[in-house]
């Protein structure tokens, strides 16, 4: 076994982690929704404790030479970056609001649709027939998934709310392909970990702004309770910390394309999660998109 195809297992181990641990995080966003009657609530609060948690860890890590690698903080390419996952964070949790679950995650991972055409005429990445027939595997996996065979919820909820969740896929989708062109650029010398530290950093401060127009964001933080600090303190460590140093971690050497369809991985874990503690059901056609997402992933990363 050649170093290149250790190091490309370790990056794929990598990307299918972030995936898990942003699978798990589908359901206490549900919860702090529920709880706050605010999307923007759970979500400030979230990447709040993103904010204070990448900040530590940055002065830590870069000790000796901060002043050097505040370089990252100048860098337009980091600021685009923050803006695509801020984005994507936002019109999720805005199209929650109108649309039902089931069609928020198949609109939010459409991003495996978008991932390839874009990295087609961006990165040049290759095109060819399995990436196609990955594509539409992935995408009935997906739809199979989140309806459970259900399929006229597919139907159901406010078209307003379906194309927020839409284009959010789209900013994740630019943030994948962005990020995969970041750390590849040979004038550039990213490393991964920066490059999680800081945009987490900034897409905090991009959120700021926006608190004004979110009354709901004034409600006294002693009234909540323990569980929902807890989730929030998960979310912001694990889901986004954590999460994305082990997702620039793993796009060192992992195409964009192959990365948005490991990322399908998400839905699954949120469904298998949601029988296990929520008792939703879980149906056949549940069990067949979830071994249809799984042969998609593997058929792409095989192209």
């Amino acid at each position: 076994m050649t170093p290149e195809t250790t190091s490309s297992k370790k990056d794929t181990l990598a990307i299918i982690l972030a995936a898990i641990l942003w699978g798990t995080s589908f359901l206490f966003v549900k919860t702090s929704v529920d709880y706050f009657q605010d999307f923007f609530v759970g979500l400030f609060y979230r990447m709040l404790f993103a904010f204070l948690t990448s900040i530590i860890a940055f002065l830590i890590i870069n000790f000796r030479i901060l002043r050097t690698n505040l370089f990252y903080f100048k860098r337009p390419s980091v600021y685009i970056l923050s803006i695509l996952n801020i984005g994507g964070y936002f019109f999720q949790f805005l199209g929650a609001t109108w649309t039902i679950s089931s069609k928020i995650a198949l609109l939010i991972n459409a991003t495996a649709i978008f991932v390839p055409i874009i990295s087609y005429f961006l990165l040049k990445e290759n095109f060819n027939y399995k990436k196609v027939v990955g594509i539409f595997i992935g995408v009935i996996g997906l739809i199979f998934l989140t309806t459970g065979g259900n399929f006229q919820t597919l139907l159901e909820g406010e078209f307003l709310g379906d194309l927020f969740c839409l284009i959010g896929g789209l900013f994740w989708a630019f943030y994948i392909v962005l990020s995969r062109k970041l750390l590849h650029d040979g004038k550039t010398d990213y490393k991964p970990l920066n490059v999680a530290l800081s945009t987490t950093i900034l897409s905090f401060i991009f959120l700021i702004p926006l608190v004004p127009f979110y009354s709901g964001f004034l409600s006294p933080t002693f009234t909540f309770t323990l569980q929902i600090w807890l989730e929030l303190l998960y979310m912001g460590i694990f889901c986004t910390v954590l999460a994305y140093i082990l997702y620039f971690a793993g796009m060192r050497s992992i195409s964009a394309t192959s990365a948005a369809f490991i990322l399908l991985l998400e839905p699954t874990i949120a469904v298998i999660l949601g029988i296990i503690l929520l008792s939703e059901v879980f149906t056949i056609f549940s069990i067949i998109g979830a071994f249809l997402i799984l042969g998609a992933i593997i058929i792409v990363n095989l192209s």
